[in-house]
Order: C-alpha cells, then sequence, then structure tokens
C-alpha cells in the first residue's frame, strides 16, 4: 500500500465523511442524536431544569494571570480580606428622619438578617454601628440606637450623630433623611458569589420592608450580577431572532421547509456541543465568549448552505429519481466536501492562532470558537447529508430562489462592467 502524501489526507478523510453519512445514514444520525442528548443532560439539569451554564462578568479574565498588578491584588485580598462590598441606602417612608425608633428598629433587623446570608462576612448599619458615649469620667459602649433610645432621640442625641464624621455621608446622609447598611464579603470568588445568589437574596429582604422603606442596593457584586443577568437576557433574546432571521433568508433562498429547517437543525446542534464542552470544562460565558454563539450560527449557515446548495444544484445533472437519494448526496459531497473541510480548517486555524494572546478571555474564546466551528463543518458534512439522504427526493426540484436572483445580478453586473470597461 503506497504512503499517503500530506495533499491526500484532507481528500482521505473528506471521503471517510462522505461514506459514513451517505451509506450509513441511520447510524449517522443516531450517533449524532445520542451525543445531543448527553450535550442536553450536561448543559441542563434533568431534575431541575436549571440552565448549568453561568456568565462570569469580572474583569480578572481580562487580565494576563502573570500580570503584576493582579497578582499584587490577589495577595492584599489575601491579607486584608476582600475589598467587595455591597451597600443598602434606605429612607423611611413615612418620615423625614431616618434616626427613629421604628425605623432604627427595623433597620436593626434587617442588618442581622442579611449577615446570616451566605457569603456575607459581617455588616454594619447606622442602627448598629458601635457608639462611645463618656458621661462623668465613664465610658459608655454600644450601638447608634442604644445611644438614641438612651437620650431620648433628643434633637441633640440626633444631631451629634449626623455631624459625627465618622458616620457622616457613610452611613448617614449629611440631611439625615438616608441611611446605609454596608454588607462586607467574604473572600471568595466572583463566581462563587454570584452563583450564591447573594444579591437576589438581599433584594428579597429589600422587598419585605418596600411599605416601611424607599431603598437601592449598589456595589462591585451588584454591578457583576446585573451585567451577568443582562448578558445572558440579551442572549437568550437575541438569538432566537437571529435564528428567524436565518430561518426567513434560507426559505426565500430555496423555498422549502427541509431546506429551511434542516441547516438550523444543524447549526443548532453544533451551537448545542459547544455549550455543553463550555460546561463539562467549569468555563462560564464570560465578556469575550459571549459572541460564541453568533459567531458558531453565521459560520455554520455559511457551511450548511454550501451543502444545500450543492444538493439542489445535482438535480441538474442527475434527473429526480434517476439515482437513489445516497448516489446523489455521493456526488454532492464528492464536490464539496474537500473545500468545505479545507475552508472550516483554515477558519478554525485562525481562531486557534488566538491561543497565544496572554489573556484568559481570549484564550477561552479561541477555545470554544475553535470547536464550535469544528462541530459545524463536522455536521455539516456528515449529520446534514445523511439527513437529506434519509428525507428522500426534493419536491421543488427548479433552481432556487436565491440562486435566481444571484444569477440575475450577476448577468446584470457583467452587462455594466462590459458597457463601461
Amino acid at each position: 500500500m503506497s504512503e499517503l502524501t500530506p495533499e491526500q489526507v484532507p481528500q482521505r478523510a473528506a471521503n471517510a465523511l462522505v461514506k459514513f453519512a451517505t451509506h450509513q445514514a441511520w447510524w449517522c444520525i443516531a450517533l449524532v442524536l445520542l451525543i445531543s442528548a448527553a450535550a442536553v443532560a450536561t448543559l441542563i439539569n434533568p431534575t431541575t431544569g436549571e440552565v448549568r451554564l453561568t456568565v462570569d462578568p469580572s474583569l480578572e479574565r481580562l487580565l494576563p494571570k502573570d500580570d503584576p498588578d493582579l497578582a499584587f491584588y490577589q495577595t492584599s485580598r489575601k491579607i486584608f480580606g476582600s475589598d467587595d462590598a455591597v451597600v443598602v441606602a434606605l429612607r423611611a417612608r413615612d418620615s423625614e428622619q431616618i434616626l427613629e425608633a421604628n425605623s432604627l428598629a427595623s433597620i436593626k433587623t434587617l442588618t442581622t438578617q442579611l449577615a446570616e446570608l451566605e457569603g456575607v462576612h459581617s455588616t454594619v448599619s447606622i442602627a448598629t454601628a458601635p457608639a462611645v458615649q463618656i458621661t462623668e469620667g465613664v465610658i459608655y459602649f454600644g450601638s447608634i440606637a442604644e445611644q438614641l433610645a438612651d437620650a431620648d432621640y433628643s434633637a441633640e442625641a440626633l444631631q451629634a450623630v449626623i455631624q459625627d464624621p465618622i458616620y457622616r455621608n457613610s452611613l448617614i446622609t449629611a440631611d439625615g433623611t438616608v441611611g446605609a447598611i454596608l454588607v462586607s464579603l467574604e473572600d471568595i470568588n466572583d463566581s462563587e458569589l454570584l452563583n450564591s445568589s447573594l444579591v437576589p437574596q438581599i433584594r428579597a429582604a429589600l422587598d419585605q420592608l418596600s411599605p416601611e422603606f424607599e431603598s437601592w442596593i449598589t456595589g462591585g457584586l451588584v454591578v457583576k450580577h446585573d451585567t451577568a443577568e443582562a448578558l445572558f437576557s440579551e442572549l437568550t433574546k437575541a438569538l432566537p431572532l437571529i435564528l428567524l432571521i436565518l430561518a426567513a433568508l434560507l426559505f426565500l433562498a430555496f423555498r422549502t421547509i427541509r431546506a429551511t429547517a434542516l441547516p438550523l437543525i444543524t447549526i443548532l446542534i453544533g451551537l448545542l456541543w459547544t455549550m455543553a464542552l463550555m460546561v463539562v470544562l467549569n468555563i462560564p460565558l464570560n465578556m469575550v465568549t459571549v459572541i460564541i454563539p453568533p459567531v458558531v450560527i453565521t459560520l455554520g449557515l455559511a457551511y450548511c448552505m454550501h451543502v444545500i446548495s450543492e444538493y439542489y444544484e445535482s438535480f441538474r445533472h442527475m434527473a429526480p429519481g434517476s439515482v437513489p437519494a445516497s448516489q446523489r448526496l455521493d456526488w454532492v459531497l464528492q464536490h464539496i466536501s474537500l473545500p468545505l473541510f479545507i475552508t472550516g480548517l483554515t477558519t478554525a486555524a485562525g481562531f486557534m492562532a488566538l491561543f497565544v494572546n496572554p489573556l484568559a478571555a481570549v484564550k477561552e474564546f479561541a477555545l470554544f470558537a475553535t470547536f464550535g466551528v469544528s462541530a459545524t463543518v463536522l455536521l455539516a458534512l456528515t449529520f446534514l447529508p445523511a439527513t437529506l439522504t434519509v428525507c428522500g427526493r426534493a419536491k421543488s426540484l427548479g433552481m432556487p430562489t436565491g440562486t435566481r436572483a444571484f444569477a440575475a445580478l450577476a448577468g446584470l453586473l457583467a452587462r455594466y462592467n462590459l458597457k463601461l470597461r
């Protein structure tokens, strides 16, 4: 047996895919569906129905792992604890001042409740902040609420708290209308804090006090949580819209349900495998990898359209019903498999070049974009032809609308060039 030359390797690989897709169509489809079922079970918790894929909006993934400033920051956190905190601001609805007995009692209860949440290191508020009082040479230690209660909430005692530089504009505003609760967080990474649902729990606790207080919440964790929610929400809204637009374009181009549905199913399976791999590797979506789904869908559409277009082209060379479906797909893939294989290989190589980038987020994008492109090429050369094989003869055998439109446009452009050459 003669040894294969480097030029023959891609052709042999493409031929192997052709034979498997057309002559073992049902086995090909069954294998793809089996892998897809495993991917669904990986991506979605079968018990709760919860999506296991998470979003990490932190900026640490946008920095090189060996960055000296990042190393100094992480060392400082280990020594001094987390620098992140959540600030809750409250204003009483039925009073102009926050320093009243009922308001302080509610704030104290809320402060204690927040301190018991998972991921919280400590809490301090305008009601529980330590206060020191010296009377006749005796030092009294207590909280602000206790100090005001002892003074019967006199105007002098209220002004003393408001004007105290320790509390002023940190735990209480200068006009005394808004009080704050400072929630210090445990020194754990952002992903664990986001997965702990700490921010929704804080908001749920504030909702219980909504009849008494207007409330606001801010802090680094809150911003990251809301960013993650926004990214995930926009992604779930954008993907159906993208698929709807692609479905309309495919139907306009080929005028058949088959030519519309099968490419979309192929693309979605490739995207499903990519997202499942992210869950398996325990790598969340970040500010860069969140664009992977649109990238995989767009590139996958191009690959699938090549196969579908060549499939309809085959009816101009072989009359309908003149050859078995498997033989027709053999002809299609013999013409398209090698160019498609090389195209996918070069695209994947381009993404792989990003592995040299020092940023973790970019490396993750390179990994999953490479896998997504490879998966969609593989499916376009196997699963899509296999489904076309088992579907039998196409009902619409005329020239696709897209082909006619392109031919008309090309003719117009050719005449224009010849006229003005």
